[in-house]
């Protein structure tokens, strides 16, 4: 698992908000698992979600519907093998985060 370049992701990604709304995206937001310090493997492409600023800071993609959404998302982006491997990979102190998985 690698960490990401924001513009690297909008270059694979497209530029509109991941949630489907349509709007412009801005800003990388962490979605699986939010940012920690010292967590350096939830700066990856597997946690981030393009998003749209103005919702960003409504603090829209903050929620378990959310977080659901987004996983289903990215298991069809990359498949279920490597994003449970992306999960196994993530320290014991960050597993009791993953009410996300369906």
């Amino acid at each position: 698992i690698m960490s990401y370049d924001k513009r690297d992701l909008f270059d694979e990604r497209g530029a509109r908000c991941e949630c489907g709304c349509g709007k412009l995206a801005q800003d990388a937001h962490h979605c699986l698992i939010g940012r920690r310090k010292r967590f350096p493997e939830l700066d990856c492409p597997e946690n981030i979600a393009l998003v749209n600023h103005d919702e960003h800071l409504l603090r829209r993609f903050d929620n378990l519907e959310w977080r659901r959404y987004f996983w289903k998302r990215q298991v069809d982006r990359y498949g279920l093998n490597h994003m449970m491997q992306w999960v196994e990979s993530l320290p014991d102190k960050l597993k009791g985060r993953l009410d996300f998985i369906t």
